[in-house]
C-alpha cells in the first residue's frame, strides 16, 4: 500500500484498539486498516478504489459482536499478509486518491 502524503492521512484506532485505521483527511472516508502480530496485516476498503473490481465480493462482519481473539483470528484469514506501506509519489496509473494498492499474486 503506498500513500501518496501523509498528511492526507488520519489514523486511530477503535474499539479494543487492536488495529490502526487509515483515513482520508478530505473526505473521512475509512481507506484502509492495518494490524501488525509477527507481521503486518492490512485490508482496504475496495469500494473506494478505482480498481474495485479486481477485488472479490466484499466480507461484512459486525466487529462489536466479536471478541479480541476471533478479530484477530478473522484478520489473519481474510487480510492480506506481509504488507508494505510506503510513503511517496503514486506511480503513473496508480490512481487519483491518497493510497495506491498494488497485490502481488
Amino acid at each position: 500500500m503506498q500513500v501518496r502524503d501523509e498528511r492526507e492521512v488520519s489514523r486511530y484506532a477503535q474499539g479494543d484498539r487492536l488495529a490502526e485505521m487509515l483515513l482520508c483527511r478530505r473526505c473521512g472516508v475509512l481507506v484502509s486498516a492495518l494490524w501488525r502480530e509477527q507481521r503486518l496485516y492490512g485490508v482496504v476498503n475496495a469500494n473506494v478504489l478505482d480498481a474495485r473490481e479486481r477485488f472479490g465480493s466484499t466480507q461484512p462482519v459486525s466487529p462489536r459482536a466479536l471478541s479480541a481473539d476471533a478479530k484477530t483470528s478473522r484478520w489473519q484469514s481474510i487480510w492480506f499478509a506481509n504488507v508494505a506501506l510506503v510513503t511517496g509519489e503514486i506511480p503513473e496509473g496508480g490512481g487519483s486518491g491518497i493510497m495506491s494498492v498494488s497485490i502481488d499474486s
